[in-house]
């Protein structure tokens, strides 16, 4: 049961990252805002890498996270209404980052342990 549902996390997180990366923003929304689209980048990715985590170590882990986040980037690109930038990729490789460091400092805390 475990497995299952941490499947289920993983893949609706996935589908969640995805749809919300692709989806069009009306004008003035989080997009317009700077600072609050690099913290919600940095924290979508932290999470993404925590969440994938719990199924794969922690090298693949870091990887898969980088580069469907560089996927996603690409992606916008050809939408038409998004834009592929370069400082969407940085914020996310820095929630990736901060995840890395957290397991480094604190690997025997309760969120480093299986959710399930």
């Amino acid at each position: 049961m475990r497995e299952i549902s941490l499947k289920v996390l993983i893949i609706t997180y996935t589908a969640v990252l995805f749809a919300g990366s692709l989806a069009p923003i009306a004008a003035g929304g989080l997009a317009a805002i700077t600072l609050s689209g690099t913290v919600i980048h940095i924290a979508a990715y932290f999470f993404f890498a925590l969440f994938l985590s719990k199924k794969l170590d922690i090298g693949k882990c870091l990887a898969l996270a980088f580069a469907y986040g560089v996927l996603i980037e690409i992606l916008q690109g050809f939408t038409g209404y998004r834009v592929m930038d370069i400082w969407d990729v940085a914020a996310n490789g820095v929630g990736i980052s901060i995840f890395y460091i957290q397991q480094k400092i604190f690997p025997k805390e309760p969120w480093n342990r299986p959710f399930f």
